[in-house]
């Protein structure tokens, strides 16, 4: 996947900080590629009594899963008024030629950042009217690159008249996609994303994503997932029981008469790998093979309610 388009995350700290959010980044990182967190030295902070724990948001920070992407705008152009970012300041670094090609959204910008300046009373309106502003910024500042894209994650959604189809869709799916258990490493995460099957399993679900995005009502779009997900299920398992019979046919070869059994071993374990072979390729053409990303990750990752 290393040419394809990186799909990147924009969420907002949570009201407390703890090992569910952690848990959550992780569940993130099933779907995008990386994560951008609005305050990466608060995480550290908060967990850094807890070897196990901090050496997780270490690797998460230095295998770059996650950026703060407050602070790398800072750094490189914007300045704070107190503590508060200043959104005008934040408009004028945007790219000009950027709204030229996409006019719709510098109105979009330009009311988000007004109803930002009123939202102070509402944390949570003011997060998201943030998620979604900071995403426009790393969609501008990533325009002409055309390998990456940022997609808000919304938790709740109090302006819907500003949702974009993509991420509604998203906002879905993560409702399908399994919470890790508090002690999964974030390796067992890395490992599953690295698998070469896993890869283009998950290419081929980001194809059912943009395809998603031409619905923008969540409850067509959760239908659509769970009739997928029912026919890709019932199809697996129908196909399962071929390679679990020849397991049978095995053992009942010795339960029958041991002596012919080791004759007739070798013919049936080269039958049963054929099956497993067959279920393989097989899996490339099932019904509802779209969501075979979503159906493993619940199989590797037993959803975990906190």
């Amino acid at each position: 996947m290393e040419n394809s388009i990186r799909i990147s995350g924009i969420q907002m700290e949570p009201p407390k900080i703890d090992l569910d959010y952690l848990n959550n980044i992780k569940q993130k990182l099933l779907l995008f590629d990386t994560i951008g967190i609005n305050n990466i030295h608060k995480l550290q902070n908060t967990f850094q009594n807890n070897k196990i724990v901090s050496n997780e948001i270490s690797k998460l920070i230095e295998k770059e899963f996650v950026f703060d992407f407050v602070w790398d705008m800072v750094f490189e152009k914007i300045e704070f008024q107190g503590k508060k970012m200043d959104h005008q300041r934040l408009e004028s670094i945007i790219p000009f030629e950027f709204f030229l090609e996409n006019r719709e959204l510098s109105k979009e910008l330009r009311e988000l950042m007004s109803l930002a300046k009123k939202a102070e009373s509402n944390s949570h309106l003011e997060k998201e009217l943030n998620a979604r502003i900071f995403t426009i910024y790393w969609n501008a500042s990533k325009h002409k690159l055309k390998n990456e894209e940022f997609i808000p994650v919304l938790s709740m959604s109090y302006l819907p008249q500003y949702n974009k189809p993509k991420s509604n869709v998203y906002k879905v799916i993560f409702n399908n996609v399994p919470i890790p258990h508090p002690e999964t490493p974030l390796d067992h995460i890395i490992e599953f994303r690295q698998n070469d099957d896993n890869k283009g399993r998950l290419l081929q679900f980001r194809t059912l994503i943009n395809k998603l995005s031409k619905s923008t009502n969540e409850i067509e779009i959760q239908q659509e997932i769970d009739d997928l997900m029912h026919r890709y299920k019932t199809s697996m398992e129908l196909h399962k029981i071929k390679p679990a019979m020849g397991w049978l046919e095995i053992a009942g070869l010795f339960i029958v008469d041991p002596r012919l059994a080791a004759s007739n071993l070798i013919s049936k374990l080269i039958s049963l790998k054929e099956k497993q072979l067959n279920l393989a390729s097989a899996e490339l053409s099932l019904p509802g093979r779209e969501i075979s990303y979503l159906y493993k990750a619940n199989q590797t990752f037993a959803p975990y309610k906190p």
